[in-house]
């Protein structure tokens, strides 16, 4: 008898008939289509006992339909659901408790709550009736999730535990869910102790996933841990025990969802709320919860501390020590916190690392703390390979050694800083401050290097006093009291308090002593030895000066004026004379002494001395070929050919003269191009020139008049007053394989 045969009579309404030919074939041969034809008419026989009140009837055909199901391929759950229901039906707890699940899902979640309450055991009841149970908690709670107190939700909970529903599973999920809702509503609830009872062991795969759609990339597990730290009074090191071996959660990860709430937080303290002191309080609590865990790194850290550094005021640098230090210091930058940033516009600015170490001395200095821990110095050696260019960080680290009696390094770290920081006046003050007392001579030479690359007096003060006080010992008491009076200007002008020191130089210089009228000739002579004490390794070099030109700095607009330099090669340097104490009003082809070092593969000059004047150019031999207005215009020689503008070489000539000129090459795009630089008469002869005379040949187009002589090329501009086979006499000049004319005359 076949399956579809067995079909036609249930459907016909001949259940016996159906039934008795279904068991005789599941009988005769044990198989899916046997058992599927006998349990699917089990199904409608049980119904129709059920629907007589024949309850025992209906059991006892259950109980068939369970053995038979055993056979069936139910890869859909059809019949594994068809059973449950069934059993449900049959039993009056389970079908009270089937009744109160649809009422909860249907909307009525008070009165189905109600009965699950009732219910003493559930232990006797089959796992889907257990779940049922559960989910009418869940349905009641997400109806009254808003309005319920913590007793109140703590109850629902016990009666969630009561039903013993499966673990893990959907609804147990869902309850988490609940209580995580449940904390943001009531923050004080201690979720941490709800996720205890509730086991992280329980969490399904889908509920570690992170869906960037759906909670801001935040999984079920994600939510419940930062849920945990709305309690304020709980710290990392707790919420990170709890969820110690929940498979793919770190303790790092624990430790950015709580980094990530209050970026969020102080985001709003800031940018919505506009309330400086909630920021602060904000960060402050922050701080202290992450305080006894290990470092904490990750980006929502690291925005943290970039956040409170932006909102920081000149007035709020004293805390900062304490606030970096329970931050994690060093041990929580991120490498990349030590990349320079990009502005919107291209700029670079400092990084993170930079920029806290700087508020971190600022603090130390507003503290006046003197003695460092052995962690900042770590960070500043650190530092100091990290981003080299820094000259706060390695400034700051050679006077750590100087503090602590490592002259050799605090001398080493200065003397790199002048070299590769051209002008900065207070490394020449670091370097006075770190030499031995006998070396007067090298510490006024520092001082006075100070002054000179510095532009503005209100940084001056103290170092004019500090050289005051050398001059004085020296007996130069019109110079010390020079200084002395600059100091005192300058700090009366800023308002600062006068110094003890001031009033003990003024005590040891003659009364009625009158002041230097300036001590700018005394800085040059007294410079030297500082010079030659830094740059000792580098080789000196003479160069001339050729004029001054103006450059436009493409970020800030700021122009700047730049004194042009040529050496023996006759290649161009560019200085900033203010860096380096020399007069703007400086006469062309004047000679300095002038040292540079290697910087990405381009010459930077370090150093600058007046010398003697001497010649410094090379120069070659050229030819006049073009004058205006009794000036050189343009010169050739052998592979070159310039122009001659500066307005101080206004050296006069006839077209085919010889001159000497020192030329200046350089690429553009591709292209040599020639400057001439200087230029100066000459009794030497070219071989590029030659004399000629013979017959001029005129010839005429439409579009061009011009003419031979011999070979030698004659321009149209050389042919007025002159006819076809004149006699003519000239000279010519040859470049690049070609001789052309320069002045013709008739031979009479």
């Amino acid at each position: 008898m076949s399956f579809k045969q067995v079909t036609e009579l249930r459907k016909s309404g001949d259940i016996a008939k159906a039934l008795e030919v279904a068991r005789s074939d599941y009988d005769m041969s044990v198989n899916h289509y046997s058992a599927s034809a006998l349990f699917w008419t089990l199904k409608v026989a049980c119904d129709e006992d059920m629907s007589k009140g024949d309850m025992q009837e209906a059991r006892s055909l259950l109980n068939e339909m369970q053995d038979v199901f055993e056979h069936i391929n139910d890869r859909e759950g059809i019949a594994q659901r068809s059973l449950e229901h069934l059993q449900i039906r049959l039993d009056p707890e389970s079908s009270c408790i089937y009744d109160s699940y649809t009422k909860a899902k249907n909307g009525d979640a008070v009165n189905g709550y109600s009965r699950i309450c009732e219910v003493k055991e559930f232990s006797l009841l089959p796992e889907k009736i257990k779940e049922y149970a559960a989910w009418v908690v869940f349905y009641y709670l997400k109806a009254h999730i808003g309005a319920i107190s913590i007793k109140e939700f703590d109850e629902a909970i016990d009666v969630y535990y009561l039903t013993q529903c499966q673990k893990p599973s959907l609804v147990h999920s869902q309850i988490l869910n609940m209580a995580i809702k449940f904390t943001g509503i009531h923050q004080d609830y201690n979720l941490l102790e709800f996720i205890k009872r509730w086991d992280i062991r329980n969490f399904r795969p889908e509920d570690c996933e992170r869906n960037p759609e759906f909670a801001n990339g935040l999984s079920l597990r994600d939510r419940a841990v930062r849920r945990c730290f709305i309690n304020r009074k709980i710290n990392v090191d707790e919420v990170e025990d709890i969820f110690k071996g929940s498979i793919g959660l770190s303790e790092g990860e624990v430790s950015e969802l709580l980094s990530r709430s209050y970026s969020y937080l102080l985001y709003q303290d800031s940018v919505e709320l506009k309330d400086r002191g909630k920021f602060f309080a904000d960060a402050h609590e922050y701080v202290s919860r992450i305080s006894h865990a290990s470092p904490t790194r990750n980006q929502y850290h690291s925005r943290i501390l970039q956040s409170v550094i932006w909102e920081m005021e000149d007035t709020d640098a004293g805390w900062f020590k304490d606030y970096f230090e329970t931050w994690g210091f060093g041990d929580s930058l991120l490498e990349t916190d030590w990349h320079k940033q990009e502005s919107s516009g291209g700029v670079k600015l400092p990084s993170l690392a930079e920029r806290a170490l700087s508020k971190y001395s600022e603090a130390l200095s507003r503290n006046q703390i003197e003695d460092y821990s052995e962690q900042y110095k770590l960070l500043l050696n650190l530092a100091s390979t990290k981003i080299a260019d820094n000259e706060g960080i390695l400034r700051r680290l050679a006077k750590i050694h100087y503090k602590e009696g490592d002259v050799g390094k605090a001398l080493a770290i200065t003397v790199d800083l002048i070299k590769t920081h051209t002008g900065k006046f207070y490394f020449w003050s670091d370097l006075a401050s770190y030499l031995a007392s006998s070396e007067e001579k090298l510490i006024m030479a520092c001082y006075a290097k100070s002054i000179l690359s510095c532009n503005d007096e209100k940084y001056l003060g103290k170092i004019h006093l500090n050289l005051g006080r050398i001059l004085q010992k020296k007996r130069m008491f019109r110079e010390a009291l020079y200084e002395a009076d600059k100091y005192r200007s300058t700090y009366e002008q800023n308002g600062w308090p006068i110094k003890r020191e001031y009033e003990e130089l003024m005590g040891l210089i003659p009364i009625g002593t009158k002041p230097a009228e300036g001590n700018a000739g005394l800085y040059i002579k007294l410079e030297r030895p500082a010079d030659d004490f830094v740059y000792a390794d580098l080789p000196k070099h003479t160069m001339m000066y050729y004029g001054k030109i103006t450059r436009e700095n493409k970020t800030s607009g700021k122009k700047r004026l730049m004194f042009v330099l040529f050496d023996r090669n006759n290649d161009r340097f560019l200085i900033n004379p203010n860096a380096f104490g020399i007069s703007k009003k400086t006469e062309i082809r004047s000679c300095f002494e002038v040292r540079y070092i290697m910087e990405g593969g381009k010459k930077k000059v370090v150093s600058v001395q007046l010398a003697a004047q001497t010649e410094v150019l090379h120069y070659q031999t050229a030819v006049v070929v073009k004058t205006a207005d009794n000036k050189i215009d343009s010169v050739i020689g052998h592979g070159f050919k310039a122009r001659v503008q500066s307005d101080f070489m206004k050296v006069t000539g006839r077209i085919g003269d010889c001159v000497e000129v020192a030329l200046n090459k350089r690429a553009v795009k591709g292209k040599v191009i020639y400057s001439c630089i200087d230029l100066r008469a000459s009794d030497k002869q070219s071989d590029l020139v030659s004399d000629f005379h013979g017959h001029i040949r005129i010839i005429q187009s439409e579009s061009k008049t011009f003419g031979f002589v011999n070979d030698i090329y004659v321009g149209k501009h050389l042919l007025n007053g002159f006819s076809n086979n004149d006699k003519v006499s000239g000279i010519a000049v040859t470049e690049a394989g070609r001789t052309f004319a320069l002045r013709i005359e008739h031979i009479i």
